[in-house]
């Protein structure tokens, strides 16, 4: 009991009895004797609540006088409105930046896209005369075959260079007996007319001569820059003129009931 006087601070018997007692009348129907818990110690917890209680109690007042202890001090308050601010610019900055640079770049993919479509839709060459085909023998038994075709290519207005070499351009024949793909020397010959330079790049007023050669002979079924059958009397065939860029040149002919030496395929 010595201990229980010393941590309450209480050395008077009978103060301490006059502790007990109400606790007894609290605690006497929830703590029963039978537990071995005396009803002192329960009256000492009190007493040490009490006083726990009445520590918080201060703390709790002092915590709420903070607020009215900085309320004169404005310097911090603006300070940290300033720093809020700053980032909020910086990061509002970043954002309009990225927008501003994905913006220009679908802008500029947009732009070669357009003049990617418009290079490759535009007119670059157009045909230029008469379509000529060379038979083997003048025919009028509709017995002849044509042994070439030759026409004129020339630059559009305003169209863009285009390079007619063999295999950079090809020329695709088709009529209804066959398909077949011209693009080396040994089914088509490019020659340049007039003053046109020898490059086979045909430039603004220029003309070159584009012809299919050995159609008459060499034929066969599945290889390239030759015929799987010889071109005959009274066929339509179609001619489409390749080229890397630009548009597709598209011509379409039928040979003569009777074969000439010398055919104009108007």
């Amino acid at each position: 009991m010595a201990q229980v006087d010393g941590l309450i601070g209480i050395s008077d018997q009978a103060q301490m009895d006059r502790l007990r007692r109400p606790a007894k009348r609290l605690f006497n129907g929830l703590i029963p004797e039978t537990l071995g818990i005396h009803a002192g110690y329960v009256s000492t917890a009190l007493w040490n609540f009490r006083r726990i209680f009445t520590k918080c109690n201060h703390l709790v007042q002092f915590l709420r006088s903070v607020p009215k202890i900085l309320n004169g001090e404005k310097g911090i308050t603006d300070l940290e409105t300033a720093i809020v601010l700053i980032a909020f610019v910086v990061v509002s900055s970043v954002f309009a930046f990225s927008a501003l640079s994905t913006g220009m770049f679908s802008r500029d993919k947009t732009r070669e896209t357009v003049t990617a479509g418009l290079a490759q839709t535009r007119a670059s060459m157009q045909l230029k005369g008469s379509i000529i085909g060379t038979a083997n023998a003048a025919s009028a038994t509709g017995t002849g075959t044509l042994t070439t075709i030759s026409f004129h290519v020339s630059q559009t207005s305003g169209g863009a260079d285009v390079d007619l070499t063999p295999g950079t351009t090809m020329i695709t024949y088709t009529d209804e007996f066959q398909s077949k793909l011209f693009s080396s020397t040994t089914g088509m010959t490019v020659t340049p007319v007039g003053a046109s330079d020898s490059d086979k790049l045909l430039e603004a007023n220029e003309i070159y001569k584009i012809e299919l050669i050995n159609l008459d002979t060499g034929l066969h079924d599945t290889n390239d820059d030759t015929l799987k059958s010889a071109l005959g009397v009274q066929t339509t065939f179609t001619l489409e003129v390749v080229p890397v860029r630009g548009a597709v040149l598209h011509i379409e002919r039928t040979t003569p009931v009777s074969m000439e030496i010398i055919n104009f395929l108007d």
